[in-house]
Protein backbone atom coordinates (compact mmCIF):
# COMPACT_ATOMS: atom_id res chain seq x y z
CA UNK A 1 0.00 0.00 0.00
CA UNK A 2 1.40 3.38 -1.06
CA UNK A 3 1.04 6.18 1.47
CA UNK A 4 1.44 9.48 -0.32
CA UNK A 5 0.24 12.63 1.44
CA UNK A 6 0.34 14.89 -1.60
CA UNK A 7 -1.76 15.32 -4.72
CA UNK A 8 -0.64 16.05 -8.25
CA UNK A 9 -1.43 19.33 -10.03
CA UNK A 10 -3.89 17.44 -12.25
CA UNK A 11 -5.72 16.07 -9.23
CA UNK A 12 -5.84 19.56 -7.69
CA UNK A 13 -7.26 20.98 -10.93
CA UNK A 14 -10.06 18.39 -11.03
CA UNK A 15 -10.84 18.78 -7.33
CA UNK A 16 -11.22 22.55 -7.80
CA UNK A 17 -13.23 22.08 -10.98
CA UNK A 18 -15.64 19.56 -9.46
CA UNK A 19 -15.99 21.66 -6.31
CA UNK A 20 -16.78 24.67 -8.47
CA UNK A 21 -19.37 22.77 -10.49
CA UNK A 22 -21.02 21.46 -7.34
CA UNK A 23 -21.14 24.93 -5.81
CA UNK A 24 -22.58 26.39 -9.00
CA UNK A 25 -25.37 23.84 -9.24
CA UNK A 26 -26.30 24.13 -5.59
CA UNK A 27 -26.31 27.91 -5.65
CA UNK A 28 -28.70 27.84 -8.62
CA UNK A 29 -31.20 25.74 -6.72
CA UNK A 30 -30.78 27.92 -3.65
CA UNK A 31 -31.77 31.07 -5.56
CA UNK A 32 -34.78 29.24 -7.02
CA UNK A 33 -35.91 28.17 -3.55
CA UNK A 34 -35.47 31.70 -2.20
CA UNK A 35 -37.84 33.01 -4.89
CA UNK A 36 -40.45 30.23 -4.88
CA UNK A 37 -40.22 29.00 -1.31
CA UNK A 38 -41.39 25.42 -0.75
CA UNK A 39 -43.18 25.29 -4.12
CA UNK A 40 -39.99 25.20 -6.21
CA UNK A 41 -39.74 21.40 -6.29
CA UNK A 42 -42.30 21.06 -9.09
CA UNK A 43 -40.37 23.53 -11.28
CA UNK A 44 -37.30 21.31 -10.99
CA UNK A 45 -39.35 18.22 -11.89
CA UNK A 46 -40.95 19.94 -14.92
CA UNK A 47 -37.54 21.22 -16.07
CA UNK A 48 -36.13 17.69 -15.75
CA UNK A 49 -38.99 16.23 -17.80
CA UNK A 50 -38.60 18.91 -20.49
CA UNK A 51 -34.89 18.17 -20.61
CA UNK A 52 -35.67 14.49 -21.21
CA UNK A 53 -38.03 15.39 -24.07
CA UNK A 54 -35.36 17.62 -25.64
CA UNK A 55 -32.73 14.92 -25.26
CA UNK A 56 -35.02 12.40 -26.96
CA UNK A 57 -35.68 14.86 -29.81
CA UNK A 58 -31.95 15.42 -30.25
CA UNK A 59 -31.25 11.69 -30.19
CA UNK A 60 -33.99 11.07 -32.77
CA UNK A 61 -32.65 13.83 -35.05
CA UNK A 62 -29.12 12.48 -34.84
CA UNK A 63 -30.33 8.98 -35.69
CA UNK A 64 -32.45 10.26 -38.59
CA UNK A 65 -29.82 12.64 -40.06
CA UNK A 66 -26.38 11.31 -39.02
CA UNK A 67 -24.59 13.18 -41.81
CA UNK A 68 -25.77 16.66 -40.69
CA UNK A 69 -24.25 18.85 -38.01
CA UNK A 70 -26.36 20.31 -35.20
CA UNK A 71 -26.77 23.67 -36.91
CA UNK A 72 -27.73 22.04 -40.19
CA UNK A 73 -30.32 19.87 -38.42
CA UNK A 74 -31.97 22.91 -36.87
CA UNK A 75 -32.14 24.62 -40.26
CA UNK A 76 -33.57 21.47 -41.85
CA UNK A 77 -36.25 21.07 -39.15
CA UNK A 78 -37.23 24.73 -38.69
CA UNK A 79 -36.27 26.35 -41.98
CA UNK A 80 -33.34 28.60 -42.77
CA UNK A 81 -34.52 31.76 -40.96
CA UNK A 82 -35.86 30.17 -37.74
CA UNK A 83 -33.07 27.58 -37.65
CA UNK A 84 -30.45 30.34 -37.87
CA UNK A 85 -32.23 32.28 -35.12
CA UNK A 86 -32.22 29.18 -32.88
CA UNK A 87 -28.53 28.67 -33.63
CA UNK A 88 -27.83 32.24 -32.47
CA UNK A 89 -29.87 31.60 -29.34
CA UNK A 90 -27.60 28.61 -28.62
CA UNK A 91 -24.54 30.85 -29.03
CA UNK A 92 -26.06 33.43 -26.66
CA UNK A 93 -27.01 30.71 -24.14
CA UNK A 94 -23.55 29.16 -24.06
CA UNK A 95 -21.92 32.58 -23.76
CA UNK A 96 -24.08 33.39 -20.73
CA UNK A 97 -23.26 30.00 -19.19
CA UNK A 98 -19.55 30.64 -19.69
CA UNK A 99 -19.82 34.12 -18.16
CA UNK A 100 -21.77 32.75 -15.19
CA UNK A 101 -19.23 29.97 -14.66
CA UNK A 102 -16.33 32.43 -14.85
CA UNK A 103 -17.95 34.77 -12.33
CA UNK A 104 -18.76 31.90 -9.99
CA UNK A 105 -15.25 30.46 -10.40
CA UNK A 106 -13.73 33.85 -9.66
CA UNK A 107 -15.92 34.33 -6.58
CA UNK A 108 -15.13 30.91 -5.07
CA UNK A 109 -11.42 31.10 -5.89
CA UNK A 110 -11.32 34.60 -4.37
CA UNK A 111 -13.00 33.42 -1.16
CA UNK A 112 -11.27 30.07 -0.64
CA UNK A 113 -7.93 30.07 -2.43
CA UNK A 114 -6.74 33.58 -3.31
CA UNK A 115 -8.39 36.10 -0.97
CA UNK A 116 -5.80 38.83 -1.70
CA UNK A 117 -6.17 38.60 -5.49
CA UNK A 118 -8.54 40.99 -7.30
CA UNK A 119 -11.49 39.14 -8.92
CA UNK A 120 -10.73 40.51 -12.40
CA UNK A 121 -7.32 38.76 -12.34
CA UNK A 122 -9.02 35.42 -11.65
CA UNK A 123 -11.48 36.06 -14.51
CA UNK A 124 -8.59 36.77 -16.90
CA UNK A 125 -6.89 33.55 -15.77
CA UNK A 126 -10.17 31.66 -16.25
CA UNK A 127 -10.55 33.06 -19.77
CA UNK A 128 -6.97 32.01 -20.47
CA UNK A 129 -7.78 28.46 -19.32
CA UNK A 130 -10.85 28.25 -21.53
Amino acid sequence: MIKNNSISPTQLFFILLLTQLGATFSSGYRSLMMITGNDGWWIIIIAGLLKQVLLFAMWYSIKKFPELSGTEMLQKHFGKMLGTAINWLYVFYFMTVIIYMLCSFSKIMNIWVFPQTPPWVLVVIGVGII
